[in-house]
């Protein structure tokens, strides 16, 4: 009953969320913009260099970016989303708040002389990074169980007998950013139905029909998933995790799987 109610309250929200107070930025789009405005010269070394300022222009305005999740958290503040998108292994965006800020909300300064916040610097304005989420495609292969054979057969319209890989669209690295109290001022409920958007804008180009996130094996996480449609797979890994509170995880390393969750794109 309770996740019943989750998921109505969470079809209302999807109606309502894009009056909230943020906008989404794509990441491409942005490169695509800044390259257009500088427009380098047709050789190697002057994208050399372009890439190379532009990266470290991005990574300044993003080195305070936090999250519960380590991996995630490096995966920004490194800078190999950049890597990522340039060899178009994925596609990166970027919550941002709907109103631009004058000033930083650390020590109340001039943005220009600081170096304590976390914004976004667009058409000479100043806009705060609130949350983050990446989208690639994903072939899966589907687990020998009857369980995950017919769950897959359901979503992808597959025969089960004919069930054994099947393309997703991957959600990948999904968190508010918790500098400063930002994570207040989106919900985790905005930044997935925003995502579930742009995968339904994605589905009427591209007839992919699986969507799947990775998640730790926690209690609350899995619920929050369930609520919006995703279901577990029985072929899952057991992980050491498995009893660690929400936010209080170990940082990840390769080695230890997740739990893969699915849902139709429609």
């Amino acid at each position: 009953m309770m996740l019943r109610w989750m998921f109505l309250k969470s079809c209302a929200e999807e109606e309502n969320f894009s009056k909230s107070s943020f906008f989404v930025l794509s990441f491409n789009d942005m490169i695509i913009e800044q390259i257009r405005k500088c427009k380098p010269e047709n050789n190697r070394t002057s994208k050399r260099e372009f890439w190379k300022q532009y990266r470290a222009e991005i990574l300044s305005q993003l080195s305070n970016f936090k999250s519960i999740d380590p991996d995630l958290e490096k995966y920004i503040v490194s800078g190999k989303f950049i890597d990522y998108e340039r060899n178009h292994y994925c596609r990166n965006y970027f919550i941002l708040s709907s109103n631009p800020v004058s000033e930083c909300g650390s020590c109340h300064s001039n943005f220009k002389t600081c170096n304590e916040c976390c914004t976004f610097l667009l058409k000479e304005r100043r806009y705060k990074v609130l949350g983050f989420f990446s989208l690639s495609g994903k072939t899966m292969h589907v687990q020998d169980d009857l369980y995950s054979k017919k769950l897959i057969s359901r979503f992808s319209r597959i025969s089960v007998h004919k069930v054994d890989y099947v393309e997703t669209y991957l959600v990948g690295h999904l968190s508010k950013n918790y500098f400063n109290n930002y994570n207040s001022e989106i919900s985790g409920n905005d930044i997935l139905l925003r995502t579930i958007q742009i995968i339904k804008e994605a589905n009427s180009l591209v007839g992919v029909n699986v969507i799947r996130i990775d998640c730790i094996e926690n209690e609350k996480i899995i619920r929050f998933y369930q609520a919006h449609g995703f279901k577990v797979l029985h072929s899952v890994f057991k992980n050491k995790f498995k009893n660690q509170p929400f936010g209080k995880f170990k940082k990840r390393s390769a080695k230890y799987p997740l739990i893969m969750m699915v849902r139709s794109v429609r």
